[in-house]
């Protein structure tokens, strides 16, 4: 006697197989982390930008954790408002690849002619010092899967 197989699971099983391989099942394994933050005191908001989309704002001591399912160009734009007739913007670019972390630390100026900058850091000074803002300071945001906020790699 010759069993038939059970339609249904058969079914079942390849509708599984077709999602695992198409990369739906599990795609958030593979996403990025771009890590924003302000290490010292500061006041005044500071706009995050990612290509020109408003992302947040964060003051000192506070951290952006952004989690991005796209690979590709990212400009991170800084700004602050005008006050006292003085204001900032300055930026750093990153090409996003497939699960890595990024650290990006602001440095806010103590005086008029001190410098307002952006940099990148290593992973593992970015971790140690990412370790000292405390979780209620953290925002977290995540990418809208359906509209990517990277944009294709610059030749």
């Amino acid at each position: 006697m010759e069993r038939k197989p059970n339609s249904l699971r058969w079914y079942a099983c390849i509708l599984f197989f077709v999602f695992f391989l198409n990369g739906s099942f599990g795609q958030n394994q593979f996403s990025s982390i771009v890590h924003v933050y302000v290490p010292g005191a500061w006041s005044r908001d500071i706009q995050v930008l990612f290509n020109d989309r408003e992302i947040c704002e964060i003051k000192g001591h506070m951290m952006l954790a952004y989690e991005i399912y796209s690979v590709g160009y990212l400009r991170i734009t800084v700004k602050t408002s005008e006050a006292f007739g003085q204001s900032w913007t300055t930026n750093a670019n990153v090409n996003i690849k497939e699960g890595d972390s990024y650290y990006f630390e602001i440095s806010t100026p103590v005086f008029r002619w001190s410098k307002f900058e952006l940099t990148q850091k290593e992973k593992d000074i970015g971790e140690k010092e990412i370790l000292k803002i405390k979780s209620k300071k953290i925002i977290h945001k995540y990418e809208d899967k359906s509209s990517p906020i990277t944009e294709p790699p610059l030749n």
